[in-house]
């Protein structure tokens, strides 16, 4: 039966539409069963069991509810483990990880849900009256209320039919206390009063991503697309060189200067390659926006080859050898700049076919002098309150 209409509101980031905000709209239902087997009271239990769906085992002592901070950190645990068994995923849950764009993860519970022998289920407690939490949905806080509310009413749920079962909170987060009056213990010490035999394959997958960013409740939805825009900022491009090393690279022969033009051609990603054209040597393409390394059209940069049948190739080879550093350094430019150029995506576009045969490829290592004039672009705006926006100019060249 239909309730109250609710409205939650997110903010999605993707490559090709940017960031755009989506709106669910949800009505609110007071006959969402428990997916518990035998259950007295939810009658469309029954009709589920009928259709082949997967229940939740009532012989089991306890019925688990992982938090998100367990299931996004330790999804591949809960995959592979068939003794983690009476699983309930909240819609909550669900909703969070759809918010960071973890489509395998979500797959994955559903597998885990789908699967008879796990006796686990996906419980809609954003859409049931009796489960139902205020509050922006993108909040770590509510969510967390949102899993406790619903750990309550399967605890009251089963203490109205007299049964016995446990219903435990499993989760990674020191957020939660006795004054929610649910049992919650941490994965790491349930795993060891419960099943001891998986605490080695829980460690190893704590220590595998320890650095990442796979806990999507480590911090908030704009926290973390505010550091992933910092992130991609910082890591994108490769250093320019200092003044030192460009005078002493243009002396010594290892380095070119010259102006930068980007290829017009009749693909969208034409803007992704420049040129820079040479009457005494062949033109030296720099392709890929890692190899551009922020240079725009009509700026003096300076280039360090990649691979050409000049000799003074080998020469930069042979300088660029006298220093580990450099030589790592170079190594890794090149490694980045031959990614871009046989990678599909970023295809070349030129003009003259008989120019790129005979044309060397190159790097930018600096940009000597900006060639500054006035932009026409479309602002395309970060998050609210965000520090840093994309402007995409209308006419590349």
């Amino acid at each position: 039966m239909l309730g109250v209409r609710s409205e939650s509101v997110a903010f999605r980031r993707s490559k090709r539409q940017g960031l755009t905000m989506s709106v669910t709209e949800r009505y609110m239902r007071n006959d969402i069963p428990c997916g518990l087997h035998g259950c007295r009271t939810c009658t469309m239990n029954a009709e589920l069991a009928r259709k082949g769906v997967p229940l939740l085992d009532d012989t089991l002592g306890q019925i688990l509810l992982p938090d998100a901070s367990a299931v996004s950190r330790f999804i591949a645990l809960f995959e592979q483990e068939d003794e983690l068994k009476n699983l309930v995923f909240c819609q909550t849950v669900i909703d969070a990880l759809d918010r960071r764009n973890r489509t395998r993860t979500m797959r994955n519970v559903r597998k885990i849900a789908a699967d008879p022998a796990r006796s686990s289920v996906v419980f809609a407690n954003e859409v049931f009256v009796q489960t139902r939490v205020h509050g922006k949905s993108a909040d770590v806080d509510r969510d967390t209320r949102a899993v406790v509310r619903a750990a309550e009413w399967y605890r009251q749920h089963l203490e109205a039919q007299n049964k016995a079962q446990r219903v435990v909170i499993l989760t990674q987060r020191e957020v939660y206390s006795a004054e929610h009056g649910v049992e919650v213990w941490r994965l790491e010490d349930y795993l060891a009063e419960q099943h001891p035999k998986l605490i080695d394959h829980f460690r190893a997958i704590e220590q595998a991503t320890q650095d990442g960013d796979m806990d999507v409740t480590a911090m908030s939805a704009g926290e973390f697309a505010q550091a992933r825009l910092q992130a991609k900022a910082q890591g994108s491009y490769a250093k320019h060189y200092s003044e030192g090393d460009i005078s002493d690279g243009l002396r010594n022969g290892t380095l070119v200067r010259g102006t930068i033009r980007l290829r017009a051609g009749g693909g969208m990603r034409s803007e992704s390659q420049g040129v820079i054209e040479r009457s005494d040597a062949p033109d030296i393409v720099v392709i890929g926006r890692a190899a551009l390394n922020r240079a725009c059209s009509g700026d003096t940069v300076v280039v360090r080859l990649l691979g050409s049948s000049e000799s003074s190739v080998g020469e930069a080879k042979a300088a660029d050898g006298d220093d580990d550093d450099a030589d790592d350094a170079a190594d890794s430019e090149d490694a980045l700049a031959v990614e871009q150029i046989e990678a599909g995506d970023e295809a070349p576009v030129v003009a003259d076919k008989a120019n790129l045969a005979t044309a060397v490829h190159g790097v930018v290592v600096g940009v000597v002098e900006r060639r500054w004039r006035p932009y026409v672009a479309t602002l395309q705006a970060d998050v609210a309150g965000g520090m840093r926006h994309l402007a995409v100019p209308v006419d590349a060249a």
